[in-house]
C-alpha cells in the first residue's frame, strides 16, 4: 500500500502553471530512504530538514521544525534532482513558449537543472530572468546549469547558427559570445580546421569551455587533446568512419555519394579496440560524453507505432505532434535495419566508456520529434542500464556527473547537508529498478516544494501551437 504524505501545514494559494503558491521556509522529509548516489548505498529512516532553499540538517534522530511542513516519506526514496544535460529550450519545434509547455513538464518528471545547447546572446536576457525567478521561487522553472550557443561552419547545418569560415571570424564570435554571457561555445560538425582550433585558442584565452559535435574536420583525439569539455551525441557515420578497421578505405569514399550499403559496411567494421583506446584517453585528458541515446532512438524508428501511439502525445501541442506525425514512414526497411545496427553499436559504445571510468552524461536533445520534456530523460537512463550500466551508474549520469562535470558538485548532485535543495521522492528504490525513478511523489527544486497533486496539474495536454516549424536540432 502506498504510504500517504501527510501535512501538518496546508499550503495557502491557488496553484497554477504560471505562478506558484506560498508555502513554509521550513519543511522535513520524515523517516525517508536516503539514496547516496556516490557510494551507492541507501541511508535508511533519515529526517531531512530543508530550511529555506538548503538542506539544512539530516539525522536519524527526531528533528524539530517549529511552523513547517512536515512530510511523512516512510518508506519512500530520496534522490537528487535529476539533470538533462542536452536541451533545446529556444529552438523548439513548435516555438511556443518554453514557460507554457517545457518547464512544467522538467518539474513534474523530477528534472531539476538543464542545460541549453543553443542560446544566443539575445536571448540571454530570458535565461537571467528565468534564473532570477527560480531564486526568489516565483515561477515554475528548472534550474539552467549552463547555455551555450552553437557556432558552425559552411554551409550551415541550421538556418540562424553563428558561422564562421577563418581564425579571424572564430575568434570574433568566441568573444561575442563571451561579452553577451553565454556559458560555453557549443562547437559544431561543419567548422574546418582552422576555426575550430582558433575557437580552442581563443576560449582557452578568455577562459570559456566549448563542447559539442565532433567536427568532420579533426578526430576524436584532437578534441580530446585540445580540451574539448564534451562529445555531444555517438553514431554518427563520420564517427564510424574514424573508428573503422580499414578506416582509409571508408575515407577515400567519405566525399563521395554514401549508399545505404556504404553505411552499414561503416558500422559494421568499427572497431572496438580502437574505442577502447579512445575511451582510455577521455579519461586521461577528463573529456566527458553525452551520447543522446534517446535521439538516437527516435530517428532510428520514426514511424514505429508504440512512437505514434505515444500517451505522452497527449502532452505536446497539437500541430507540433501532427507535424511529427508528417515525418512518419520516412525510412524504408533497409534504413532502418541500418538505423536498428548504428543504435546497438552505440549501446556497445557506452558500455566500453563505462567500462574504461569515462564520464557520462544524460541529455535527450530535447527540441526534436518524440522527445518529451523532463520524462524522456528517465528513457535515457533506460537505455544506459540496456548498454549495460547498472540502475546505479545510470542514475550517476543524471545526478552527480553533471554536477562535477558542471562544477556545481559543492552545490548539488548528492543529497547532502548545506547543499541546495533540489530533491526528488520517489516511491520505489531506483537502485533496484531504474524505471522507478518515474515513480515521483514530490519535487522540490530550490526549496519549494511540489507534491504528487501539484506535478499532475503540470502534466496537462498541450494546447495548439500557432506558429509551427519542422526544424530540428541536436
Amino acid at each position: 500500500m502506498r504510504n500517504t504524505i501527510t501535512l501538518l501545514l496546508l499550503f495557502v494559494g491557488a496553484f497554477s502553471c504560471a505562478q506558484v503558491y506560498p508555502q513554509s521556509k521550513s519543511v522535513i522529509f520524515k523517516n525517508v530512504n536516503i539514496v547516496d548516489v556516490e557510494q551507492g548505498v541507501v541511508r535508511t529512516n533519515q529526517n531531512v530538514w530543508v530550511e529555506g532553499n538548503r538542506i539544512k540538517s539530516i539525522s536519524s534522530k527526531p528533528l524539530k521544525n517549529k511552523g513547517g511542513t512536515i512530510i511523512d516519506a516512510s518508506g519512500k526514496y530520496l534522490i537528487p534532482g535529476l539533470w538533462d544535460m542536452h536541451v533545446h529550450v529556444f529552438n523548439n519545434v513548435s516555438k511556443r513558449p518554453p514557460e507554457e509547455w517545457y518547464f512544467p513538464q522538467f518539474i513534474a518528471n523530477g528534472v531539476t537543472s538543464v542545460r541549453d545547447m543553443w542560446t544566443k546572446p539575445e536571448s540571454m536576457p530570458d535565461v537571467n530572468r528565468w534564473r532570477k525567478q527560480l531564486s526568489q521561487n516565483s515561477k515554475i522553472v528548472p534550474r539552467f546549469a549552463a547555455v551555450g550557443t552553437l557556432v558552425d561552419g559552411t554551409p550551415v547545418s541550421w538556418k540562424n547558427s553563428d558561422t564562421a569560415i577563418n581564425a579571424a571570424q572564430a575568434r570574433a564570435i568566441v568573444q561575442r559570445l563571451k561579452d553577451g554571457g553565454v556559458d560555453f561555445v557549443k562547437v559544431y560538425a561543419r567548422l574546418n580546421r582552422e576555426t575550430y582550433f582558433a575557437i580552442v585558442a581563443e576560449a582557452k584565452k578568455l577562459q570559456i569551455p566549448f563542447a559539442g559535435h565532433l567536427p568532420n574536420s579533426v578526430s576524436f583525439e584532437e578534441v580530446s587533446n585540445a580540451g574539448q569539455k564534451s562529445i555531444e551525441h555517438l553514431g554518427w557515420y563520420k564517427m564510424f568512419i574514424d573508428l573503422s578497421a580499414d578506416k582509409e578505405t571508408f575515407q577515400k569514399i567519405n566525399d563521395t555519394a554514401w549508399t545505404p550499403e556504404l553505411r552499414l559496411q561503416s558500422i559494421q567494421s568499427f572497431s572496438e579496440q580502437k574505442w577502447s583506446d579512445l575511451a582510455e584517453l577521455f579519461v586521461k585528458n577528463g573529456t566527458w560524453i553525452c551520447p543522446t541515446s534517446t535521439i538516437n532512438y527516435s530517428s532510428m524508428l520514426p514511424d514505429d507505432t508504440a512512437l505514434q501511439h505515444d500517451t505522452r502525445l497527449k502532452l505536446v501541442p497539437s500541430t507540433e505532434s501532427e507535424d511529427w506525425l508528417k515525418l512518419s514512414g520516412r525510412a524504408n526497411s533497409k534504413t532502418r535495419f541500418i538505423r536498428e545496427v548504428r543504435f546497438q553499436k552505440t549501446l556497445d559504445m557506452i558500455r566500453i566508456m563505462h567500462n574504461k571510468g569515462v564520464g557520462l552524461l544524460a541529455g535527450t536533445d530535447l527540441g526534436n520529434p518524440y522527445i518529451y520534456a523532463g520524462s524522456s530523460l528517465h528513457d535515457e537512463l533506460g537505455f544506459f542500464v540496456k548498454a549495460g550500466l547498472s540502475p546505479l551508474a545510470a542514475l550517476q549520469t543524471a545526478t552527480i556527473n553533471p554536477a562535477r562535470y558542471s562544477d556545481m558538485n559543492k552545490e548539488l548532485g548528492t543529497v547532502q547537508e548545506g547543499k541546495l535543495a533540489d530533491l526528488v521522492l520517489l516511491d520505489a528504490n531506483p537502485l533496484d529498478n531504474i524505471s522507478n525513478t518515474r515513480k515521483i511523489t514530490a519535487v522540490m527544486i530550490n526549496g519549494r516544494i511540489y507534491l504528487r497533486k501539484d506535478l499532475d496539474r503540470m502534466q496537462r495536454p498541450g494546447k495548439k501551437s500557432t506558429t509551427p516549424d519542422d526544424n530540428q536540432v541536436e
